[in-house]
């Protein structure tokens, strides 16, 4: 639990696409002082309802220009956002930061809390984009009721080769943070699936008391639970591929 005398902080969750970020920053975003904000440099403007997070803050992409141009532009959104009261922070992506590498700047310069989210399964990311992709449903809420019953057929050397780039990348990031001044905390997705206990560490780090968590607030749902022979069609082909690459243990 939080201690009494902590101080909501500013943040940034660092992670990559399919990794449970939106349903994190939704988390977040349902503990008093908490504000989670989702992906502010998205390429494109918003053009659907927000399904999860706080969304209130317009997207770089759609106010940027009035801040003049770049890497000024980015320090004066940004200080704009992080001016709000509480624990404030948004989900920025791996791609988002090469993009935007001024962010980064931002982020050693205002010693901003860092939470490094990752999804120690890389399978799982990489399937979980394809039924998204197949789909066309990147999210689902509870109100929808919706569940994910798709079979997959992958192309197996595809799938071992990204599950690999995304070890790597990883790997890479984890290292680059821990040469960074700012704290960072990691965090796993399986963790936050399996238990509070990492959930309520996070908000300590954050300054924010995770035990007041109001988990009605909370809209999104986890659409796929069959285990991957299930929803692998070319299972074995997958097996094999990932064997040869010295991954088979990512397969439940």
């Amino acid at each position: 639990m939080q201690n009494e005398l902590a101080i909501p902080r500013r943040f940034i969750v660092l992670t990559t696409q399919r990794t449970g970020s939106s349903w994190l920053m939704d988390r977040i975003n349902s503990v008093p002082g908490g504000e989670g904000h989702m992906e502010l440099f998205y390429h494109s403007p918003r053009r659907e309802p927000p399904r999860a997070g706080c969304n209130d803050y317009p997207r770089f992409v759609e106010i940027g220009a009035r801040f003049g141009r770049r890497p000024r532009a980015v320090f004066d959104y940004l200080d704009r956002l992080y001016s709000r009261p509480g624990a404030v922070g948004f989900k920025l992506m791996y791609s988002q930061m090469r993009q935007y590498p001024e962010t980064l700047a931002y982020i050693l310069r205002r010693r901003l809390l860092i939470v490094h989210l990752v999804r120690r399964n890389h399978l799982d990311v990489v399937l979980s984009e394809c039924l998204a992709r197949k789909t066309g449903r990147f999210h689902a809420t509870a109100e929808e009721g919706y569940r994910q019953k798709g079979v997959l057929e992958v192309d197996a050397a595809d799938v071992a080769r990204r599950v690999r780039r995304l070890d790597r990348k990883n790997r890479a990031f984890s290292a680059m943070l821990r040469m960074l001044p700012n704290p960072v905390h990691e965090v796993g997705y399986e963790e936050l699936c399996t238990s509070d206990a990492p959930f309520l560490e996070l908000c300590g780090f954050l300054g924010i008391d995770g035990s007041k968590e109001d988990r009605s607030r909370e809209k999104l749902i986890k659409t796929q639970r069959a285990p991957h022979r299930a929803l692998i069609h070319n299972y074995d082909e997958v097996r094999d591929a990932l064997a040869v690459s010295g991954y088979q243990h990512l397969l439940n």
